[in-house]
C-alpha cells in the first residue's frame, strides 16, 4: 500500500517538531531553574545560616573564656549569671538548632561539626564544674580553703595551659568549619550564576533552533501547501475566464494532490467535450464521446443536442431528397407526358438510380374494353429474370398482382430463394429487400 504523506500529517510532523523542540527546552530550562533553586535554598537555608551560627558559637566559646577568667578573678555574681545565662543559651538554643542544622551537611561535615559541638559542651561543662567547685570558698579561712584558692589560681592563670589549649583547639576547629562554609556558599553562589549564564546561553541557543526550524518548517509548508493552492488557484481563476490550461498538473500523494488529480481530470473532460462539441458544430455528428461520469451534466446534454440535430439532420435530408426529386421526376412527366414508352424508360432509369436501388420495372394497367385489365410490363432496368415472370400479370397474381388488388405498398425482406438475382459487372446476388 503506498504510503500518502497527507497534509494533515505533513502539519502533525511540523508542529510535532515544533512541540517536541519547546518541550526540549521546556525540559533544559526547568533543570537548571530547579538546580538554581535548590542551590539557592541550600544556601539561604543551610549555609549561610550555618556560617552564622558558627560565628555566633565562636563569639559563644571566646565570650565564656573570657568571663570564667573575670569570674575567677574577682567571683561577680553578675559575671556568674551572665556566664550561666550562656550556658543555658548553648543548651537550650544553639546546641538544638546546630542538630537540627547539620543534618543538611554533608556525612563528613556533620561528623566532624559533631565532634566541636562535644568539644564546646564539653568546655561548658568544665566550667561549669569550676564554677561549682570554687563557687563556694571563704577567702582561705581553713586548710582546705588554701589548696582551693591555690587550685583555682592555677585554673585562672592557666599555668598548665589546659584551657587555652582546650579553647583554642575548639575555636581553631569552629574557624575550619566557618571557612568550610563560606568557600561552599561561594561555590553555590559560582554554579548558581554559572547556571543561569549557561540557561542564558540555553535559551538562546534555542530560540535561534526554533526560529529556523520554525522558518524550515514555514517554507515547507508554502511551498507543500500554499503554492500548490496558489496554483490551483490561477487555474480555477482561467478556467472561470472560459480557459483551459494547457500546463500539466503535478502529481501529488496529499489531499492537493486529489484535488489535482479531480481538477485535470476536469480540465481533460473539459477538453474532451469541447472538441466534441467542435466535432457537432462542423455536423459531424458520428463523432465519439464518453462523458466524465453518468451525472457529466454538460457531457450528457451535448450527446443529448447531437442526436436532435442528428435526427433533424436526417430530416433535413430527407425532406430535401423528396422536394429534390418530385421537382425532378415532375419535370419528367411534363417532358414525356406524350410519350409512354419514352416516359416510363426515362421515369425508370431516373427512379432507379435516384433510390440508390439495384433493378426496377414498371407495370402499365392495359386492356381492351371488351377484356379483362392487366399489368403490362413496359420498361426494365438491369433485370435479369422473375421466378414465373410473365409479362402480363393479371389482378391478383403474384407480389406485383397482389399490389395492384390491394392498393398498398409491399416491403419484404425475407426474399424466397432464386425469386430474384442482382447481376453486375462482379458476378450475381440475391436482393436484401424487395419494394
Amino acid at each position: 500500500m503506498r504510503f500518502r504523506f497527507t497534509i494533515g500529517k505533513k502539519l502533525i510532523v511540523g508542529f510535532g517538531i515544533l512541540l517536541i523542540s519547546m518541550l526540549a527546552y521546556g525540559l533544559v530550562t526547568y533543570q537548571y531553574l530547579q538546580k538554581s533553586i535548590e542551590l539557592n535554598k541550600k544556601t539561604s537555608e543551610v549555609i549561610t545560616p550555618s556560617i552564622s551560627k558558627l560565628k555566633d558559637l565562636e563569639i559563644m566559646v571566646t565570650k565564656s573564656k573570657n568571663l570564667m577568667t573575670s569570674w575567677l578573678t574577682d567571683e561577680s555574681d553578675e559575671v556568674l549569671n551572665e556566664l550561666e545565662n550562656l550556658h543555658e543559651n548553648f543548651s537550650e538554643d544553639v546546641n538544638p538548632s546546630f542538630s537540627i542544622l547539620i543534618t543538611k551537611w554533608d556525612d563528613l561535615d556533620r561528623s566532624f561539626m559533631e565532634k566541636v559541638l562535644r568539644q564546646v559542651q564539653e568546655l561548658f561543662n568544665w566550667q561549669k564544674k569550676q564554677i561549682a567547685k570554687y563557687g563556694t570558698q571563704n577567702n582561705g579561712s581553713t586548710e582546705y580553703e588554701i589548696d582551693l584558692l591555690l587550685e583555682k589560681e592555677v585554673v585562672k592563670n592557666d599555668q598548665d595551659g589546659s584551657r587555652s589549649k582546650r579553647i583554642g583547639i575548639i575555636q581553631k576547629n569552629i574557624k575550619e568549619a566557618i571557612i568550610e562554609k563560606e568557600e561552599e556558599a561561594v561555590k553555590s553562589s559560582e554554579d548558581i550564576n554559572s547556571s543561569f549564564k549557561f540557561l542564558q546561553r540555553t535559551i538562546v541557543v534555542l530560540l535561534i533552533i526554533l526560529m529556523v526550524m520554525g522558518s524550515i518548517i514555514a517554507i515547507a509548508t508554502i511551498r507543500s501547501i500554499v503554492r500548490p493552492i496558489r496554483q490551483l488557484k490561477n487555474i480555477l481563476l482561467e478556467m472561470g475566464h472560459g480557459v483551459l490550461p494547457q500546463q500539466k498538473i503535478p502529481e501529488r500523494s496529499d489531499e492537493i494532490g486529489e484535488m489535482s488529480n479531480a481538477l485535470e481530470s476536469l480540465v481533460n473532460g473539459l477538453k474532451s467535450t469541447s472538441n466534441f462539441a467542435r466535432e457537432i458544430g462542423e455536423g459531424n455528428f458520428k463523432s465519439n464521446f464518453n462523458p466524465m461520469s453518468e451525472e457529466d451534466i454538460l457531457g450528457n446534454s451535448l450527446i443529448l443536442m447531437r442526436d436532435n440535430l442528428e435526427s433533424a439532420s436526417e430530416e433535413d435530408k430527407k425532406r430535401s431528397w423528396l422536394s429534390e426529386g418530385l421537382a425532378k421526376f415532375g419535370e419528367l412527366l411534363r417532358a414525356n407526358s406524350n410519350d409512354l414508352e419514352k416516359l416510363t424508360k426515362n421515369l425508370l432509369n431516373e427512379l432507379v438510380e435516384y433510390l440508390g436501388a439495384n433493378q426496377g420495372c414498371i407495370f402499365v394497367l392495359d386492356g381492351e374494353d371488351d377484356t379483362e385489365p392487366y399489368l403490362d410490363l413496359k420498361a426494365c432496368y438491369a433485370w435479369d429474370r422473375f421466378k414465373y415472370y410473365e409479362e402480363k400479370v393479371t389482378y391478383g397474381d403474384g407480389l406485383v398482382g397482389q399490389v395492384w388488388q390491394e392498393e398498398a405498398t409491399i416491403y419484404i425482406t425475407d426474399i424466397p430463394d432464386n425469386y430474384i438475382k442482382i447481376t453486375s459487372g462482379l458476378g450475381e446476388a440475391e436482393p436484401r429487400a424487395v419494394l
